[in-house]
């Protein structure tokens, strides 16, 4: 039996500012005013931190905008838009008649205590845009004791003063917006290929004359995180600080709109599209990685006057000789360094020229992948899988398929629970996104009172799943399907699982060696499985070969 506390239930930073009227229930109570069944929680968070930070929320009985002494009422803005049909129900104090931007807005009021209470809800013709750090990124600083601090807080602890000018330090970041790009050493760079985004603050650390310089790093996504402020001969990328590999091979050279189809022209015959899934994706992912793992062991071949590079893809043509990509210097200004001129054979065509100028240095492209472990190949039968359950179970809940959940939830008290669930599936599959009402419904699984049950029972399920699994794998060894992971440098296997005594594979269990057992990762699609099975070999197993179209 799998034993779990309960978690915590993240306190909301409206706690910090007066007594909240509605207590717990104000998240309901705007969810109602509102008009929606869900709300990120998160994002809406952040919202508030932010109006909070910028200090625009104070307001005499009147409506004007005064000071925190002076102010009466306290109202901060939220991203939460209000549907028409609550705007009939509850017809706003100010005249909103042909404005679709109208979010709701939480009030605080001054009592007699000189208190802050609330909460109360009003309307607000639209969020206010942001502007310095807030438009960059995410503008809060993570300090080493693990605390989440404003910016403002932070600058004026490393200045030494009680108070900075918000107003002119955002216009100064607003001034050096398109000349913030920066390479993870320092250097200047553009916006395709920049690895952070630097910014004069115009103010000086305590003590010294040295000007403090403010650092965001690219995140997942192309978005802006990690924001610190440092020293000018500090602008370089820690190496604690794991930069997103991604897009790694398209921050490196520009590809034409065409290359998928010629690739696939003269490789052997292959499925690279995933069943409802974008065109020829599984051939983009699979190139990007193969990229990855060949920049990471040094194994794309560069000129020594860097105009042009290669590597090989590791896709062969039906005389299984190796196909290259070949790469010249973008003599376009504002974009990537190389770009793509070709895919080729070494000596034949295009790839006299690649061969002429790379020479000798083309020997080293080619990624190995088992030569000095063949014990990644496959995996023990015998060995004990320890699954990290919350992450698997809870925190990809909906990776898991959606009638383990209707059995698990049902008798539990959480039929809201499951008919919320089955709503989200039901949009997912109509393919509309879905991330934010997955992360909620999650986070309303946690706090709900029937969890610690929930938890043990599907707990329950992935062991009879992974033992199934196991069964599979002695009777049928490449049941097993080897992955590489290029962002982490390691290799797992993917497991096929079956819940509710059903036969049929509905998801994947990622699991890496450690020792003499397995730790299971993570939940995967049987998608997410073949792709992340193609960077090493084409997947033959039979329960993976379907998740591609013909």
């Amino acid at each position: 039996m799998i034993t779990n506390n309960r978690p915590t239930k993240q306190r909301s930073c409206l706690y910090d500012i007066g007594w909240i009227r509605q207590k717990g229930e104000w998240l309901n109570e705007l969810k109602n005013f509102a008009g929606h069944s869900w709300i990120d929680v998160s994002k809406l968070e952040t919202h508030i931190r932010e109006i909070i930070d910028r200090g625009k929320m104070y307001y005499d009985d009147n409506g004007n905008e005064v000071t925190k002494s002076d102010a009466k009422v306290m109202r901060i803005e939220t991203n939460v838009k209000v549907e028409p049909a609550m705007l009939k129900k509850n017809p706003p104090k100010v005249n909103l008649e042909h404005d679709e931007s109208c979010y709701v807005v939480i009030v605080f009021k001054r009592n007699s205590m000189d208190e802050w209470q609330g909460v109360d809800f009003d309307y607000g013709r639209s969020v206010k845009v942001k502007r310095g750090f807030y438009r960059v990124g995410y503008a809060r600083i993570h300090t080493e004791d693990g605390k989440d601090v404003s910016w403002v807080s932070e600058l004026c602890r490393l200045t030494g003063k009680s108070s900075i000018n918000k107003v002119a330090i955002d216009e100064l970041i607003e001034s050096q917006m398109s000349r913030s790009y920066r390479l993870k050493d320092g250097s200047p760079a553009n916006k395709i290929v920049a690895h952070t985004r630097v910014f004069r603050t115009g103010e000086c650390f305590k003590g010294t004359k040295e000007e403090i310089f403010a650092r965001f790093v690219r995140g997942r996504g192309n978005s802006w995180i990690n924001l610190s402020f440092v020293r000018e001969n500090d602008l370089a990328v820690e190496d604690s600080i794991q930069l997103p590999y991604e897009n790694n091979l398209f921050r490196f050279a520009y590809f034409p709109s065409n290359w998928e189809e010629q690739l696939k022209d003269m490789a052997l015959p292959e499925k690279w599209t995933l069943k409802g899934e974008t065109p020829n994706g599984l051939l983009q992912h699979y190139l990007k990685n193969i990229y990855i793992r060949a920049e990471d062991e040094r194994r794309v071949a560069k000129s020594d006057d860097n105009d042009a590079a290669a590597f090989d893809t590791g896709l062969v043509d039906s005389s299984y000789r190796p196909i290259y990509a070949y790469f010249v210097a973008n003599e376009k200004e504002e974009a990537q360094p190389m770009k793509l001129k070709g895919f080729c054979f070494r000596g034949e065509d295009l790839g006299k020229e690649m061969f002429s100028r790379l020479g000798d240095k083309l020997d080293c492209c080619g990624v190995n992948w088992f030569a000095e472990h063949p014990e990644r190949m496959h995996l023990d039968p015998d060995a004990k899988i320890y699954p990290d359950y919350t992450h698997c179970l809870i925190e990809r809940a909906f990776r898991l398929p959606v009638e383990l959940w209707e059995s698990v939830l049902s008798g539990n008290g959480c039929e809201k629970l499951k008919e919320e669930l089955v709503g989200i599936y039901q949009r997912k599959n109509a393919g509309k996104d879905v991330s934010e009402m997955e992360e909620c419904w999650v986070g309303e699984l946690k706090s709900h009172s029937a969890y610690d049950a929930v938890y043990s029972r599907i707990s329950d399920e992935l062991d009879s799943a992974i033992k199934l699994a196991l069964c599979k794998v002695r009777y049928d060894y490449t049941t097993a399907v080897p992955i590489y992971y290029p962002t982490k440098h390691c290799f797992s296997f993917v497991l096929p699982l079956s819940f509710l005594r059903n036969q049929e594979i509905q998801c994947a269990l990622v699991v890496e060696r450690r020792g003499k057992g397995y730790q299971g990762h993570t939940i995967l699609t049987s998608k997410m499985a073949y792709s992340n099975a193609r960077l090493l070999k084409q997947p033959n197993e039979a329960w993976l070969r379907g998740e591609v179209e013909d």
